[in-house]
């Protein structure tokens, strides 16, 4: 890392969504550590902001011996400065000319940031449920398709005061000859694949009871 708490003898305070965390622990993307001169102070020293894939964002006191080592030679009016960090970077971009500014801007940025983090949080968990979904549906086609004395049907009641049950997809074991059909009901859900299931375990029990 490119600051050292030493270089200003600074404490460091860790603000992360579960609580207090140790000085030098990696930050979560969009968590914000503070260097503070005092312990329980501000972030009189400066504050970092983690970007995510290794990169921080810094705005705060610099040793000279680290300014001077970038080649910069002009000072900041407020003491602070921002910098870039990661494993394959360390950039000064330059003085800031409000320490108090930049702490606002990177509170913004963090809540963006996060806000940003738990969006893609539920894209991901939406994908995930999809492709769950997915394989169930696959795997239940699939056990269908090899189940020949089966079919699939949707039933809808023909009379207004028909008794039976309402909408539903059905499976029906289909016996005898063509010409003495018998049509017995194994499995039924308001989709396809809720009724597919259905039948499969209806089957499942009986092959463990039967053999």
């Amino acid at each position: 890392m490119m600051i050292e708490a030493g270089e200003v003898g600074a404490r460091q305070i860790v603000e992360a969504a579960d609580g207090e965390a140790a000085a030098d622990a990696p930050l979560p993307l969009g968590r914000v550590r503070w260097h503070c001169s005092e312990e329980d102070g501000g972030p009189d020293v400066g504050v970092e902001l983690a970007l995510g894939g290794g990169l921080t964002l810094y705005a705060g006191e610099l040793a000279d011996e680290t300014v001077k080592s970038h080649g910069i030679k002009a000072a900041s009016p407020s003491g602070w400065w921002l910098v870039l960090w990661g494993d394959k970077i360390e950039h000064i971009f330059g003085p800031v000319s409000d320490s108090y500014e930049a702490r606002e801007a990177v509170d913004l940025m963090a809540g963006a940031l996060r806000a940003l983090e738990q969006l893609w949080r539920g894209a991901s968990e939406e994908a995930v449920a999809y492709k769950a979904q997915a394989d169930r549906l696959e795997d239940a086609l699939n056990w269908f398709s090899g189940q020949h004395d089966l079919s699939l049907a949707y039933h809808a009641p023909v009379y207004c005061d028909d008794d039976e049950d309402g909408e539903e997809w059905r499976v029906y074991r289909e016996r005898g000859p063509i010409n003495d059909r018998e049509w017995e009901m194994v499995g039924a859900g308001d989709d396809a694949l809720k009724a597919i299931l259905d039948a499969r375990q209806t089957i499942a029990g009986e092959v463990a009871v039967h053999g």
